[in-house]
């Protein structure tokens, strides 16, 4: 009895084995597989064993089939070369280290700090100042150069000499250039950046007081030249001077006087912006018929400030005004 139960057991399970999907193909499919082979259309190779059982685990658990992986993600473009020199180093606000980055949804590129998201913006700045004539001469300032001289301090009259232990001769210390850079030396309009609670016209007035010890009555706007390259734009003011009428070297200037249209030095002029002014300003001088004028200065990456081989003036235009 028990031998006879074994083999209907082995039979059972053999018909099971028949029954089950992973059974040997049948006739017919294997039929349908040698045409799928004649026509060149052979069936993808079925996945190993362990592979289905892994799959089918993972059906079980409702993990579905592993998803394909995603395509990796091009890298970013970098930055402007502008740019690449960081002008915020540190986040003024956690100070962490700031990073040169595109922020989603902005076209521009942003100092963006690399722990709290701080955005610290750079807008371009704004220089003001005054051309100022009186009796048909145009007031320049001599930016300040070298201070040499300086004499040395006087020694005290009746005093001995005093002894002093031989000492080894230091290395002569490189000594420190004084004077405002760019452009020492050279001549240019009274003018500076505007400060933050003044008005352009107000800022004008105190750029001129400050280096031409000359107080101004500013009159109009005379030219705005815009200079995308190094972020800067002029606003430049028609002026005379007012009582006492007076003008002397200011502390940012070595020399300060007024020219005719004729003896301006434009070979020892300091920025190109104020070069292209005063010769709008000598012509409309000459013609009698003044303009308010607007440009862009196009400058070449890495020139000078005042080469004129290196810059040209687009998009001008001057607008006539009445009067002076």
């Amino acid at each position: 009895m028990a031998l006879l139960r074994a083999r209907a057991l082995c039979a059972q399970a053999g018909a099971a084995c028949l029954r089950s999907p992973l059974a040997a193909p049948r006739p017919q499919q294997r039929q349908q597989q040698a045409r799928a082979l004649a026509a060149g259309c052979a069936p993808p190779p079925r996945a190993p064993q362990q592979q289905r059982q892994q799959q089918a685990r993972a059906l079980a658990d409702g993990d579905g089939p592993p998803s394909p992986a995603a395509p990796e993600a091009e890298p970013p473009a970098p930055p402007p070369h502008g740019l690449l020199p960081r002008q915020s180093k540190f986040c003024r606000l956690c100070g962490a280290p700031m990073a040169v980055v595109q922020p989603a949804g902005d076209a521009s590129w942003r100092h963006v700090c690399t722990a709290c998201s701080y955005v610290d913006y750079f807008n371009p700045k704004l220089v003001v100042g005054c051309i100022v004539e009186h009796g048909g001469k145009i007031l320049l300032c001599k930016r300040c150069g070298n201070n040499n001289n300086k004499t040395p301090p006087r020694a005290t009259l009746g005093a001995a000499p005093r002894r002093t232990r031989a000492r080894r001769r230091a290395p002569p210390r490189r000594r420190r250039r004084s004077g405002i850079e760019p452009c020492r030396g050279l001549w240019t309009l009274p003018a500076g950046f505007l400060e933050i609670g003044e008005s352009s016209a107000a800022g004008a007035a105190r750029e001129t007081l400050e280096e031409a010890n000359a107080a101004v009555e500013v009159l109009r706007p005379y030219s705005h030249l815009d200079i995308p390259a190094i972020g800067q734009a002029y606003l430049l003011f028609k002026a005379r001077l007012a009582p006492p009428f007076s003008f002397s070297p200011g502390p940012e200037s070595l020399d300060v006087g007024l020219f005719s249209p004729d003896a301006i030095p434009f070979d020892e002029i300091a920025f190109s912006s104020v070069a292209i002014t005063l010769r709008q300003y000598v012509e409309d001088m000459a013609s009698g018929s003044w303009h308010m004028h607007h440009g862009v200065i196009h400058k070449r990456p890495g020139s000078l400030p005042n080469d004129p081989a290196t810059y040209e003036l687009r998009d001008h235009f001057a607008v006539p005004v009445g009067g002076q």
